[in-house]
């Protein structure tokens, strides 16, 4: 027996799809039949939830980021987190350092696993935790790793709002920064997210050689100095490889 309006919430739910990430009240009531009144309640449930956001323009809603956070625990790459998990446990136990994989999902960097250091201040990320591309070095990871072409459209698309007192916010600046990332192979991110945080990130290649996930170790911008940068890529590349053999 269906209950009538949890089939009511999963259809407004449903009516997003890849070419419909953002809809007016009228046009979802139009889609799930839905009475806008009616449909009005439902969204601001979802907001209050985290399912639903309100668009930019204050009249539309998106997928929220609680959709992420499910979406992340039902992963079709669950192998994808479990061979990057005993690596990423060691890794956070050598360093004392907190320790993320992330994946692209459209124009956000997503983290799908973690591991928290031991250190007392430290950085932690929630698996589905979604950020720009263009913030933190593991999201420059997956965004340099995109094709020229596909690259140049998505950063075309991307609104540089700052995050954080260093977040690039000028196209030009972003272009030389993801040069640079591809030339050298890692990316360093200093307080672009949170102040005071800093971070570094390799990118992990399945068997083919694509760019499957980012490997990130973050932690206060006091503890990672350069020196200590030079040793975390180091290990974030052997556990990298590692990861990537696990897939092949």
């Amino acid at each position: 027996m269906l209950v009538k309006s949890l089939e009511k919430a999963l259809r407004i739910l449903l009516s997003f799809e890849p070419e419909r990430q953002s809809q007016t009240l009228l046009q979802i009531s139009k889609r799930t039949s839905i009475p806008a009144t009616s449909l009005y309640r439902f969204l601001e449930t979802f907001e209050k939830f985290g399912f639903i956001k309100t668009g930019p323009d204050g009249k539309s809603y998106q997928l929220g980021p609680a959709q992420f956070r499910l979406g992340m625990l039902a992963y079709n790459s669950v192998d994808l987190r479990e061979a990057a998990k005993p690596e990423m446990e060691r890794l956070a136990g050598v360093t004392g350092e907190s320790i993320f994989l992330t994946v692209r999902h459209e124009d956000r960097s997503v983290c799908i696993q973690s591991a928290e250091g031991k250190h007392r201040v430290r950085l932690t990320q929630r698996i589905g935790t979604a950020l720009p591309l263009y913030a933190g070095a593991a999201a420059k990871i997956l965004l340099a790793s995109m094709s020229e072409s596909e690259r140049q459209i998505m950063l075309k698309s991307l609104k540089l709002r700052a995050l954080g007192p260093g977040t690039t916010t000028e196209r030009s600046e972003l272009e030389k920064e993801v040069r640079t990332i591809r030339s050298r192979g890692y990316a360093v991110s200093r307080e672009e997210v949170d102040a005071g945080s800093s971070g570094v990130a390799v990118p992990v290649l399945s068997g083919s050689g694509e760019v499957v996930a980012a490997l990130a170790c973050g932690g206060p911008i006091y503890r990672l100095t350069d020196k200590k940068i030079t040793g975390l890529v180091k290990e974030l590349s052997k556990a990298s490889r590692i990861i990537g053999q696990k897939l092949s």
